[in-house]
């Protein structure tokens, strides 16, 4: 059962009488083929008492599940009068951190090492906001990125929901408010967040908005007007573990100039095909022959990428980068902008 989409990540159970009916899921489906659930749940038949409520139809609707983009029509019936039984929601994240429609990228962007679904009642007119009726966490490791994580969290979601459907009577009475204490955003993400400013990014944070954001959008970055999509980045634990030593290395007043080229400690890492000098400016890009990778360098060190796009062309190897690109400039301008 696909419960959390990969950007709005919500599933929608709307009770017309959750109070007073309940409903045995000893089945692996919905009613009407709205929404398959995976057989969780022990067992597999049908009892005839089931068959027979299954006819009828349980005391829910799917209502919204998982498209990109809320409808009007399923917003304007969310709130309409006639739902008088209920509104569940599943979101992924562990409420309150992380409210709104894109809470997994947000979670993998911000170096979080645990998320999670909870299963939260909706409030009229908003989202996010309602009391919490369970949690489930889940771990986040170095090298997870989104579509994985989502993936993941989808089945924890699912067996969390069926606990939930099994015990309606006590669903909405067991919900508790949210905590009014670590409250964040995670508003919609865009292709233009995952455009890469090499002056203000470790390597840590490159590795972070990769996990993020290349399931749906490719880092992306500009070779000498052109844009650049960057591929297969070659991830590396040990920016994890040094994350907290790699904070800007400029001062504030630095920092603060846009217009600045400002250079770094990092020398031209061994292999590359230039000579080595004293000093390297962020968004600096080399091609190491040994590794076939393109070398680009933060404030902190190098990143490196198997792959790019550039815009108009197909996707191409790092090799065919250098030799179609990178090879026809002067090493000055070896640099993504």
């Amino acid at each position: 059962m696909r419960v959390m989409n990969r950007l709005t990540s919500r599933l929608i159970i709307v009770f017309r009488n959750a109070l007073t009916q309940t409903f045995d899921l000893d089945g692996n489906s919905f009613h009407n083929g709205i929404a398959h659930f995976k057989k969780f749940a022990h067992g597999s038949a049908y009892t005839e008492n089931t068959l027979q409520r299954l006819k009828r139809g349980p005391p829910w609707n799917v209502l919204f599940f998982g498209t990109d983009n809320f409808a009007v029509a399923s917003l304007k019936e969310l709130h309409s009068e006639t739902l008088s039984g209920g509104i569940l929601n599943v979101h992924g994240s562990l409420l309150p951190r992380w409210r709104g429609a894109a809470p997994i990228m947000h979670a993998i962007m911000n170096g979080d090492t645990i998320t999670g679904v909870t299963i939260m009642k909706i409030h009229p007119h908003r989202f996010d906001v309602g009391e919490i009726v369970c949690k489930t966490e889940v771990p986040i490791s170095w090298n997870s990125k989104s579509g994985d994580l989502t993936r993941q969290i989808a089945e924890v979601g699912s067996k969390a929901l069926v606990d939930v459907l099994k015990n309606l009577e006590n669903t909405f009475t067991m919900a508790v408010p949210q905590p009014n204490t670590g409250i964040t955003k995670a508003p919609k993400m865009t292709e233009q967040r995952a455009k890469i400013d090499w002056a203000k990014v470790t390597c840590y944070n490159v590795q972070c908005l990769y996990r993020a954001l290349d399931d749906n959008f490719p880092l992306w970055t500009t070779w000498h007007g052109n844009t650049v999509k960057l591929r297969e980045m070659v991830m590396k634990q040990k920016y994890t573990q040094e994350q907290k030593y790699h904070t800007c290395v400029h001062n504030d007043s630095q920092c603060s100039n846009e217009n600045e080229h400002f250079k770094t400690n990092s020398k031209y890492p061994k292999g590359s095909d230039v000579k080595l000098q004293e000093e390297t400016i962020p968004g600096a890009v080399i091609y190491c022959k040994r590794t076939k990778v393109l070398r680009v360098c933060c404030v902190d060190g190098w990143v490196e990428f198997r792959k790019v796009h550039v815009k108009g062309r197909k996707p191409m190897t790092a090799h065919d980068f250098y030799n179609g690109f990178i090879s026809k400039r002067k090493a000055v301008d070896h640099v993504f902008g």
